[in-house]
């Protein structure tokens, strides 16, 4: 089965190298690697093109104006043309067998789709902050699959996806149509229900696990969260016999005026900074930070500032 792994990335050439180095460590050869350069500046578009060439990958790169995540992925699986494709972002980082274990699922379960981890790793440098990442994923992990490991059947009422680490048969694509280029977010979302609509089966596997090399502070996770909220909406619109297993979180009500005045102090700059780079901050119990990282997440995402 030939294997063509398809990474959009916009102004991310350093972040993307990183992750092309950790492929040309693969248990597996022969697949191709096709990097979409979604509307990129000059200057960045020369780095993918410089990736390419002294990588020992067999890589392409697809230079076109900004589409979103949904374009370049879509550009990038049309250019692929059949067999198997795997999704990755441009700032993850796979372990030595991640091709090996996506062939082997998909040569046991044909005709599926299949997700794996994105998670956050910690090392000497990391801030408290990321350790506080850490621990909202396993408690993510935890409500979602409880103690359950390994390949997971997903439903309406167990269900994660992420086109960060993704695969499916060109053929079954096909089936499913292309991601919705309409939304800027949440589009693995939508096509994950897609496939359960239309019978597709759609699997987790906690064990084929990656890296997600981001960024993290508390303001550009309440961005992606309200907008991953927002674009939650328009998805479950378009599937309504879903929408009441999922729950999107909603502001404090009117009543919750406590709740309400926390956030309003919570929001502001100057209350964000200290949560996340003060020293006095840190010598606070950890469970109370945790609970302080948490309420200040929820402000910021119910404001426009996070949208």
């Amino acid at each position: 089965m030939s294997v063509a792994i398809i990474i959009p990335s916009r102004n991310r050439a350093a972040k993307l190298s990183t992750g092309l180095a950790a492929l040309e460590k693969q248990t597996v050869s022969g697949f191709r690697v096709i990097v979409v350069n979604d509307g990129s500046t000059p200057e960045q578009q020369n780095l993918y093109n410089e990736l390419a060439a002294r990588s020992t990958l067999d890589i392409q790169i697809i230079h076109q104006p900004n589409k979103g995540i949904a374009g370049a992925t879509n550009t990038g699986i049309a250019q692929a043309g059949g067999g198997l494709i795997l999704l990755l972002d441009d700032d993850i980082i796979v372990r030595e067998n991640h091709v090996e274990l996506h062939k082997a699922h998909h040569e046991k379960y044909p005709g599926s789709l299949l997700s794996g981890t994105a998670e956050t790793a910690l090392t000497a440098h990391s801030r408290p902050l990321d350790a506080y990442k850490v621990y909202m994923e396993e408690m993510w992990s935890r409500n979602a699959f409880g103690n359950r490991n390994g390949l997971i059947a997903l439903s309406p009422d167990c269900f994660t996806i992420s086109a960060a680490n993704m695969s499916f048969e060109f053929e079954t694509f096909q089936k499913l149509g292309p991601f919705d280029e309409s939304l800027r977010d949440c589009q693995d979302f939508e096509i994950g229900l897609r496939a359960l609509r239309k019978g597709i089966p759609v699997y987790y596997h906690k064990d084929i696990r990656t890296v997600h090399n981001d960024e993290f502070s508390l303001t550009y996770f309440a961005r992606r969260q309200r907008s991953y909220q927002l674009n939650t909406l328009k998805v479950l619109e378009k599937y309504p016999e879903y929408q009441s297993h999922f729950r999107i979180q909603q502001p404090p009500a009117s009543s919750q005026w406590l709740k309400r005045l926390a956030y309003s102090l919570l929001r502001r700059k100057w209350m964000v900074r200290f949560v996340e780079n003060s020293s006095l901050f840190q010598a606070l119990p950890q469970k109370l930070r945790y609970r302080i990282y948490g309420s200040t997440l929820a402000a910021l995402s119910f404001t426009p500032h996070a949208a």
